[in-house]
């Protein structure tokens, strides 16, 4: 990757996950001081999502009883997993129950404002790096050749759904994934045509005015994507894993969080990012004659 590397995945990640947690006294936590801040920040929680009813008044309505079981849900859940992207020197040092309720004794909470703060000054580099390269025209010989838009929609494809399997063959390398299709055949909806489809003759209501979900239900389907003419420029082979889930959908351990496509000389550079979960982020990077999939 050029741009969105291993480190600014990382380094958004690690934003993301510590930005909500708020300082509270340093001392020895009890239950009792346990139960009193979770309901304080259930009462915050609450008083969020009645503000939110209140500006997007088309959206559901507000139920408190559901928000409430929804809360604890999302305070078990983190209880019993919590995330990876929290600091392990928190994890091991701070009463998880702290944590799942995104406070932190005020000595802790210091100690990460302060690697926080390099983090971000870090992550704004590399902003500010990906910024000057797309100024600098990066794309500017890609985009709009009728083969650049094939290959990238070749490898958003592969990103929306599992890979089941990475193969080295002679000059070429094949992605063996699976994804979701509705049916719908893409190349009768031109973008000149698109403004007159008339949604209402593809959609069947009930009785009651709702939408027969039949209609939506996308169905899962095995590809294989090639790359011919391929030089493998980086490979860091996956441990793809493969189970069924309760519907009988496969899926896998391993998929595309981000990747990014050249087209130079007549021929593709693809950078893609995989995230094997358990065993991290990997690269493969590929330059080759042609992208399809069938």
């Amino acid at each position: 990757m050029r741009v969105y590397t291993k480190e600014w995945h990382e380094l958004s990640d690690y934003l993301v996950t510590v930005e909500d947690f708020e300082p509270v006294e340093d001392k020895e936590y009890t239950d009792a001081d346990i139960e009193a801040l979770y309901q304080k920040r259930l009462e915050k929680y609450l008083d969020e999502q009645r503000e939110m009813s209140r500006e997007y008044p088309d959206e559901d309505s507000y139920d408190e009883k559901e928000e409430i079981e929804f809360f604890e849900e999302l305070y078990h859940d983190s209880l019993e997993d919590p995330d990876e992207d929290i600091p392990a020197w928190i994890r091991e040092s701070v009463d998880p129950r702290l944590i799942a309720l995104e406070v932190l004794p005020e000595s802790v909470y210091s100690k990460l404002k302060e690697e926080r703060d390099l983090k971000q000054k870090r992550f704004d580099e590399l902003e500010e790096l990906a910024e000057r390269m797309y100024e600098d025209g990066m794309h500017e010989d890609d985009e709009g050749h009728e083969e650049y838009e094939d290959a990238d929609d070749v490898i958003g494809d592969i990103m929306g759904g599992y890979i089941l399997d990475i193969r080295e063959l002679d000059a070429s390398v094949e992605i063996e994934y699976v994804t979701w299709d509705d049916g719908d055949d893409d190349e009768d909806f031109e973008d000149d045509d698109f403004d007159e489809v008339d949604i209402d003759d593809d959609v069947e209501d009930d009785d009651d005015g709702a939408e027969d979900e039949e209609d939506f239900e996308d169905v899962q389907v095995r590809r294989i994507a090639t790359f011919k003419g391929t030089r493998i420029i980086e490979f860091e082979k996956p441990e793809i894993k493969t189970e069924y889930d309760e519907d009988g959908d496969i899926e896998s351990n391993c998929d595309i969080i981000d990747y990014e496509l050249y087209y130079e000389a007549g021929r593709y550079e693809v950078h893609m990012l995989l995230d094997n979960e358990e065993h991290g982020l990997k690269y493969l990077t590929l330059n080759c004659e042609s992208v399809s999939a069938e």
